[in-house]
């Protein structure tokens, strides 16, 4: 029997088996073609849906942060004592402001009190008097309606309200109070959106009243109140002491527009009607202007009587409990023979809401006939360019053994980078493929070994076995604080490109621009090396230099437009040098570059203690001794890391010499306490660090002189600070 891989055939051969199955291959084509292709648009409108649902989510949920701007608004400028939340003409000042600068509201208030405690439940105790409210609202939905002050104090033991009407100008003290009758009015301090928010439960969160009425519309009929959602949080002075409850009411207007987006644009007749409604199957957006409102436990729904009758069948889908914003769900239905598709998401950060699209099927498979035309003349086009394509062959075939020889030179200098195989030729083609599969290889073992070391064993045609040898190395561990709270806040999509992003930049400073070697990355962390594989004598001001060099790299990286205003991360560095066991660990077919040994560990430990001392980069004295000449560094304590048994000095590197002397008051008085404290002399120490608990470190050795100065430690204390964390 001949060997197959031994026949070769003619390139008229070629051709005319590759064109007969061709053809082969388009009747086969055209035939899969047409029974899939109604499934292929309609997958193609479910992600069209899916990202219309998730514009349309987000539009909601920046919506609904506007309440959480304003809150954080009013904290901020309470903490940096712009006013004094006591005085009823400043504080109705920054309520007004807040209003009238937001469009979307429909009213703010501020009930306060003094606190005394909590109760068995967790209700917040009041004094009897300095409690109170303010509320300043618009008069009616529109966003240019005058705002009205309604103020309630106590005088004389009894409750007084009064109210500043504006009279058709939004002129803040343009027109005095005037006092409202006494009968209907209660201590404010006990309606439910301050007891509940005021509760221990709840202090310091964000806390969401569903739609509901306007509480200023109370003594008007239903037909003229306004529907609105509000957000209560407890509110704290500058030194976090319980002030009261900022109420931010929102109009529904906004979220009623929802129902009025179009998924086409361009096309008069697009069919996809656009909802929210609850897990309950009951309406959150009011789809015509005629419908109803009724409470539901508490809420206010809109009636879906009026509601198109696949909105209705859409609104009793069981699916709805099950709708996420990570997993939204995408179905259809019959009615009446007509087939709709519909997708759910629900709304992160609302009341669980569910957001929902509705359309017919045949909005989209209408067009296949004109998709299938299409398809028919792209078909004898393709056929017509490959009777052309052939009289190019001959010309390839110098060209295609040219590149080989070309290629063949660039892999024996380790230059990988990629290029096209292209030969009409299969035996061409096929070695230019697989120089590319090598290359591929190549680029991807540059991405997990240190290419320096692979070259190393290459030059020396020495294969790689198992083993090291003791080696001084520098050695940094990093990490970035609170990793796990930002990955939750954030779409994984958006979330993998932003920790590409950053460690990008790291691997550039430390890899490209500093002579290390990235030894592997930790999630969000990264291990890295200097003085091996390749020698680097000075590797200890090199590995300062470049933690420096990445924190600023960092700060560009978060100013400019690819960071895409995310959050910046806050990056922890532990630095040290050791000597330590560096090669190849692993089993026999499967090796790692890496090293490993006490001085390993102690990295680590170093770059998990910047959490205690509030800093961002430590070092060892061992670095400390070996790059002072060149770096500003700050003695920060004699610790003991986790797992070991004796102290060791650690230090904050700072900056390069002379480029922070803003620090060096600092730093002096901080070394000065520091030797206080490891000589007992505890309320020496705080005295020297009393003026500057801004800093992280000052503010640690504050606290523990304080803690030893009320629980003195034993004779046998030695000053060293256990770590008992990693």
């Amino acid at each position: 029997m001949p060997n197959l891989k031994n026949i070769r055939i003619t390139l008229a051969q070629l051709f005319s088996i590759s064109f007969l199955v061709l053809i082969a291959l388009l009747g086969l084509l055209f035939y899969v073609l047409f029974q899939t292709s109604q499934a292929s648009i309609i997958q193609a409108s479910a992600n069209l849906r899916d990202d219309a649902s998730r514009e349309l989510s987000e539009k909601v949920v920046s919506y609904l942060n506007q309440a959480k701007q304003v809150e954080a608004s009013f904290q901020e400028e309470i903490d940096h004592r712009v006013f004094d939340p006591k005085d009823p003409i400043a504080l109705e000042t920054i309520l007004f402001s807040l209003l009238l600068t937001n469009s979307n509201l429909s009213e703010i208030s501020f009930t306060y009190g003094e606190k005394i405690g909590y109760d068995a439940h967790g209700n917040i105790l009041l004094a009897p008097r300095d409690r109170g409210e303010m509320i300043l609202f618009r008069t009616s939905s529109e966003s240019d309606s005058p705002i009205d002050t309604r103020f309630i104090d106590q005088k004389n033991g009894q409750w007084v309200s009064q109210l500043r009407i504006r009279s058709g100008q939004n002129n803040l003290f343009g027109t005095p109070f005037s006092q409202e009758q006494p009968n209907s009015i209660i201590d404010p301090t006990t309606h439910p959106t301050f007891v509940t928010p005021a509760n221990a439960e709840y202090a310091n969160k964000d806390l969401w009243s569903d739609l509901h009425w306007s509480q200023v519309d109370e003594s008007l009929p239903e037909n003229e109140r306004r529907v609105e959602l509000s957000l209560q949080r407890t509110v704290t002075d500058a030194e976090r002491n319980f002030l009261g409850v900022l109420r931010v009411g929102l109009s529904s207007k906004q979220i009623d527009t929802i129902s009025q987006f179009k998924l086409i644009p361009h096309d008069p007749n697009d069919p996809h009607i656009v909802f929210i409604t609850d897990r309950s199957g009951e309406l959150v957006t009011r789809l015509n202007a005629t419908d109803s409102i009724r409470p539901i436990d508490g809420d206010l729904r809109f009636s879906s009587a009026n509601a198109p009758p696949q909105v209705q069948l859409s609104l009793k889908d069981p699916s709805l409990k099950i709708v996420t914003d990570a997993v939204p769900l995408s179905q259809q239905f019959d009615y009446k023979g007509i087939t709709y598709l519909v997708t759910y998401r629900e709304i992160e950060g609302s009341q669980g809401w569910i957001l929902g699209i509705v359309v017919p099927q045949s909005y989209y498979v209408g067009s296949l006939e004109v998709i299938r035309n299409r398809l028919l003349l792209a078909t004898t086009i393709i056929m017509f360019a490959l009777s052309i394509g052939g009289y190019f062959v001959g010309r390839s075939l110098k060209g295609g053994q040219a590149k080989i020889l070309r290629e063949t030179i660039k892999m024996h200098n380790f230059d990988f980078s990629p290029s096209q195989p292209r030969s009409i030729f299969r035996d061409v083609y096929e070695i230019l493929s697989s120089l590319e599969l090598a290359k591929t290889a190549m680029r991807a073992m540059e991405k997990y070994v240190p290419i320096q070391l692979v070259k190393q064993l290459y030059q020396s045609e020495k294969e790689p076995a198992l083993g090291g040898e003791v080696q001084e190395v520098s050695i940094l561990f990093t990490d970035i604080q609170n990793f796990t709270s930002f990955a939750e806040k954030l779409p994984v999509n958006e979330l993998a490109a932003a920790l590409g992003e950053y460690l990008r930049v790291m691997t550039l400073v430390i890899q490209n621009n500093r002579q290390g070697t990235i030894d592997k990355y930790i999630g969000d962390g990264i291990m890295a090396l200097w003085n091996a594989p390749t020698p680097l004598p000075n590797h200890p001001q090199v590995a300062c230099q470049a933690v420096l060099d990445c924190a600023a790299a960092l700060q560009e990286l978060f100013a400019s437009p690819q960071w895409r205003n995310l959050p910046p991360f806050v990056t922890r560095f532990g630095l040290h040098k050791d000597r330590v066991m560096v090669g190849n660990f692993g089993a026999p077919d499967r090796l790692n570059f890496t090293a490993i040994g006490n001085g390993v560990n102690i990295a680590s430990r170093l770059e998990s203690l910047n959490k205690h001392y509030g800093t961002s980069i430590i070092v060892s004295e061992n670095v400390f001794e070996a790059a002072k000449e060149f770096f500003m560094f700050r003695l920060l304590d004699l610790v003991a890391v986790k797992g070991a048994t004796e102290g060791i000095n650690v230090y904050e590197l700072i900056g390069k010499k002379g480029e922070n002397p803003g620090m060096n008051e600092t730093v002096v008085k901080y070394e000065q306490a520091l030797e206080a404290y490891r000589n007992r002399r505890f309320e020496e120490a705080k005295n020297l660090l009393k003026e500057q608990l801004r800093d992280g470190p000052s503010h640690t050795l504050h606290d523990r002189c304080t803690f030893f100065l009320q629980n003195p430690p034993p004779p046998s204390w030695d000053g060293i600070y256990i770590s008992v964390t990693k």
